[in-house]
């Protein structure tokens, strides 16, 4: 689901703390209340825009290999517009989507949206896609296309995140954890071979359960110790 553009273009343009902050509090709207002060994210797609020099929409959408259809409905309609498009603008500014959630663990940086969904509805209450999708009110076929990474509305995801208290965050490109470091993170999670008991270990934890020849003798009937 996250292809991310190799060397955003427009990484130059400031996208500072604040900013992104807006941004995901806007990506997360139809799942939380917001402040009517808060800008919503079409504006705040527009203003990506204007920060490249009032740059056309046909322009950027151009730039972005996007009809500008697409682009203006990011800019009109963003939650009801689809992922790839809207992870496609935000790549160009170096930014992309991701997930927190308490029961996944981001100190090495973010995992890509489907990996980190599937994350989330497993290790919450280990949910099945049925009792997700009971939860939700959103189809099962359409929590499974998310996790095999294919198309889906933003206004989807963040419903389904709502239903397990997670939410989207708009991040940094430079805060994505990358494939091998995914790697290196399920490696570490695996017990190490040395740990693991050998034969010999195995043969004493069960004559650690065996009986003693005490116990075994008081069982005997009409037998004593001593």
């Amino acid at each position: 689901m996250n292809k991310h553009i190799a060397n955003p273009p427009f990484k130059r343009v400031r996208v500072g703390r604040q900013l992104k902050a807006q941004l995901t509090r806007a990506i997360n709207a139809t799942a939380t209340s917001t402040s009517k002060r808060s800008p919503d994210l079409g504006t705040l797609f527009k203003a990506l825009r204007n920060d490249l020099g009032k740059t056309p929409r046909y322009k950027l959408a151009e730039m972005l290999d996007m009809t500008e259809q697409t682009l203006l409905k990011l800019e009109t309609s963003p939650l009801r517009s689809g992922i790839q498009p809207t992870l496609k603008l935000l790549n160009a500014f170096g930014l992309t989507i991701a997930i927190e959630h308490e029961s996944v663990d981001q100190t090495m940086g973010f995992l890509p949206l489907d990996k980190a969904f599937a994350a989330v509805r497993n290790r919450n209450a280990h949910l099945t896609q049925r009792d997700l999708s009971q939860a939700s009110g959103v189809a099962r076929t359409t929590i499974q296309n998310i996790e095999t990474g294919k198309a889906v509305k933003v206004a989807t995801l963040t419903l389904l995140l709502s239903a397990m208290d997670g939410r989207l965050a708009i991040v940094s490109l430079d805060e994505m954890t990358t494939a091998d470091e995914i790697e290196l993170k399920d490696e570490a999670r695996k017990e190490p071979e040395n740990d693991k008991p050998q034969d010999d270990d195995r043969a004493q934890v069960i004559d650690s359960r065996a009986p003693t020849l005490a116990q075994m003798l008081t069982r005997e009937p009409g037998f004593k110790l001593g």
